[in-house]
């Protein structure tokens, strides 16, 4: 998963693990769909 910082994303793609996002398995892959607010750059890590 990918925990974002500065970046307004839905609890469930962001990856904290607290927050109650599912862990993914080993091999396994997942697609984050919405939309980046506000536009900047931001950090984020896994």
């Amino acid at each position: 998963s990918v925990h974002w910082h500065g970046l307004y994303a839905p609890s469930e793609v962001d990856g904290a693990m607290e927050e109650g996002t599912p862990m993914l398995a080993p091999g396994a892959s997942a697609r984050y769909t919405f939309a980046a607010k506000p536009s900047g750059t931001f950090w984020y890590h896994s």
